[in-house]
């Protein structure tokens, strides 16, 4: 990948610079190119005015229409042909024509320079580190426009120069090392530098002074950006600073601003590609001297160090992140209406892609490379890694949130790498044998290279019908806060995609539709899938309701080709469909807790807290957990119960004593006893005497 092009070309820049510009004999070298003078007549008359359109001399006035008081301007030495006047002047290297409007005064508006010379024009391509035209040729018009003598050889836009010639003041000294070592060329080249040095020489300098010194005026805010450089804008809505490719010279707008064409790299799904940017800079103020670092868009050669870092550091981040990557992020969405704290994301350009293929984000301009850039149209996500690419990435991405089952836009700066709870899944409350069930299936199961063949550790094949019955379905039943979500969140270091009836939908074309999608996603990022409260499908059939009986199809059929980890909870597993037995691997049921286990919740609670550095009166508590224990609460409602306790002592800055958790206790034993007179039962035994569970 290229570096900076042109960030080298300044940094000759002042030395010597009046000697080397002084030193070039204009006078001499004025023999190697010719100054012509093309008028521009709109009159459709123009042939009854002129004897010619291009002439040696400039035009002074000429014929007068009376009628309508116009001025025509004229010339004394034409040139009718300007073919015949190039092969008897064949050391002629370039010519400049001077356009002059017509009817009007006798000036030039602008003019242009046409390389005619191919040792000239391969002196100009051997050091170009950027395109040759100042503009794009309709700004200027086309050297072969109607009003241009036909005898004029074609040209194309790299042997056209427009002044004030920016190319040949941000290449003036590799020219100069250019004819030092191809003498040849010398005349041809140094008959180019002189005419610029004779009339945007001072300009030059002024600019070269300015910059040395960090400084830049309303003059030369053209001169700054050069095409192939790298910028640097801080965006005040992202507040990051985000670096840019200058495509074209700099152009004013008819509005006085800027126009400055840009480009940076953002990846397509399988690539990098270059995403075209449009940018509108506001002008400096006349007569002034302004900091360069304070433009809207800095160039990188005058950017801070410290910012340069950051911009690299930033984007090898987020190269690293171009494959699928499951991370962890603390931090704002783009937007910056969203605050994701601690949150779970997987980053996969492929099938973000795949999924929304007509996505904002990979809306990309017809590619469309200029001569002489040296970065490549695309970058392939096998290529290594570069410093110009690392500057030229964006400070964002999309990544797929778990918890919201959408692509969000996310800071790469916030994005981490994920840090698993080696703990969590110890301080369970399960019996050893079942825990130790559960992590021998998983691990197991993740650990088994050949599955997506149908292979087990073995090498055989687990079920003769291939792709049928590879996955590892568990069940996991019982009562409410027994341990059944928190099982399958903290079995194995895998991105878990938590799945609801809500999600799924009613109808059987959804729910196929929606489980196919999910199903493919967990295979692809070999998640563990749980389907909470998975009651609804698993419900037993009946003859009577059709509705339900095609949901219940559906997700059989959908199980038994499912290839990952899928683990299914319930508290209603009387009500199961027979079928799902056979589908079901392992089904383990979660007792009620016992009063040994709710203390050793209650003692995890404050393990954790104390962890944290929380605020708590610790020994207080401690002597309190076998009271705590007597309270028949399931495992959510110890932690919804010690969740309030700690929300009221900061309420009341104060540190989390008994009172607080005695308090919050009452609350929940208060409501539990009113659903028990109301009811006549608790919910273990309507739940017993009806046959759920």
């Amino acid at each position: 990948m290229a570096e900076s092009s042109s960030s080298h070309l300044l940094a000759t820049t002042g030395q010597g610079t009046n000697s080397q510009d002084e030193a070039l004999d204009y006078e001499a070298l004025s023999s190697r190119f010719r100054i012509f003078y093309k008028i521009d007549c709109e009159s459709s008359r123009s042939y009854s005015y002129h004897s010619a359109l291009l002439f040696e001399d400039a035009p002074t006035r000429g014929q007068t229409n009376t009628r309508i008081g116009e001025i025509h301007i004229e010339g004394r030495v034409p040139i009718l042909d300007l073919e015949k006047y190039m092969e008897e002047n064949s050391d002629i290297a370039f010519i400049i024509i001077r356009r002059c409007q017509c009817p009007g005064r006798a000036q030039f508006r602008y003019e242009e320079t046409y390389i005619t010379s191919s040792t000239l024009r391969s002196a100009l391509h051997a050091v170009a580190q950027c395109y040759i035209s100042r503009l794009p040729k309709k700004r200027y018009g086309s050297p072969n426009d109607r009003n241009m003598p036909k005898s004029l050889p074609p040209l194309d836009a790299e042997q056209i120069l427009q002044e004030p010639y920016l190319f040949l003041y941000h290449h003036r000294f590799p020219l100069q090392r250019y004819t030092a070592a191809n003498p040849e060329a010398a005349a041809h080249v140094n008959a180019l530098l002189a005419y610029a040095s004779r009339t945007y020489g001072q300009s030059y300098r002024e600019a070269d002074s300015l910059f040395q010194r960090g400084v830049i005026t309303r003059e030369h805010e053209l001169t700054i950006y050069v095409p192939n450089d790298i910028v640097v804008e801080f965006d005040r809505d992202l507040g990051e600073p985000v670096a840019y490719v200058v495509r074209r010279w700099a152009a004013l707008a008819d509005d006085g601003n800027l126009d400055l064409d840009c480009w940076y790299w953002k990846m397509d799904g399988v690539g990098l590609a270059r995403r075209r940017r449009k940018c509108v800079l506001p002008r400096v103020s006349e007569n002034t001297e302004f900091e360069i670092g304070s433009l809207t868009m800095v160039p990188l050669r005058f950017v801070n160090s410290d910012i340069s870092l950051r911009l690299a550091l930033r984007g090898q981040k987020h190269w690293s992140l171009r494959k699928q990557s499951y991370v962890s992020y603390k931090g704002w969405n783009k937007s910056k209406d969203q605050f994701y704290p601690d949150s779970r994301f997987m980053i996969d350009h492929r099938t973000f892609h795949r999924i929304h293929p007509d996505s904002k984000a990979f809306r990309f301009d017809k590619p469309d490379r200029l001569p002489f850039d040296p970065r490549p149209p695309y970058v392939s996500l096998e290529a290594a890694g570069s410093q110009d690419l690392y500057l030229l990435l964006p400070p964002d991405t999309h990544g797929f949130y778990f918890t919201e089952k959408k692509w969000i836009n996310i800071f790469v700066d916030s994005i981490q790498p994920v840090t698993w709870n080696k703990t969590a899944y110890d301080r369970l409350v399960l019996p050893p044998e079942t825990k130790d069930l559960v992590k021998a299936l998983v691990t197991v199961r993740t650990s088994q290279r050949g599955v997506k063949q149908g292979l087990g550790l073995a090498g055989k094949r687990e079920d003769i019908i291939a792709g049928k019955g590879n996955g590892l379905i568990m069940l996991l039943h019982g009562g409410p806060g027994t341990g059944k979500s928190l099982t399958a969140a903290e079995i194995a270091e895998m991105p878990l995609y938590r799945v609801t009836c809500g999600d799924v939908g009613t109808s059987a074309d959804m729910v196929e539709r929606y489980l196919n999608n999910v199903l493919t996603l967990g295979k692809e990022w070999n998640c563990v899938l749980l389907l909470d409260e998975a009651d609804i499908f698993l419900e037993e059939r009946s003859m009577s309701d059709l509705k339900r009986n095609s949901l219940v199809s559906v997700f059989l059929r959908v199980l038994e080709y499912y290839d990952g980890i899928l683990m299914l909870t319930s508290n209603r597993v009387g009500t199961f469909d027979e079928a799902f037995k056979s589908r079901i691997q392992v089904a383990l049921y979660y007792k009620a807790l016992t009063r040994s286990s709710r203390k050793k919740i209650w003692q995890n609670f404050l393990e954790m807290l104390d962890e944290d550095g929380e605020n708590v009166d610790f020994d207080e508590l401690r002597d309190r957990l076998d009271e705590l224990a007597g309270h028949e609460l399931n495992g959510r409602q110890i932690r919804n119960t010690m969740t309030t306790a700690r929300q009221l002592a900061i309420y009341k800055k104060e540190q989390l004593e008994w009172r607080h958790l005695e308090r919050a206790l009452s609350l929940s034993t208060e409501f539990n006893e009113y659903l028990k007179r109301v009811q006549g039962h608790t919910d273990a035994q309507w739940a017993t005497e009806e046959g759920i569970r």
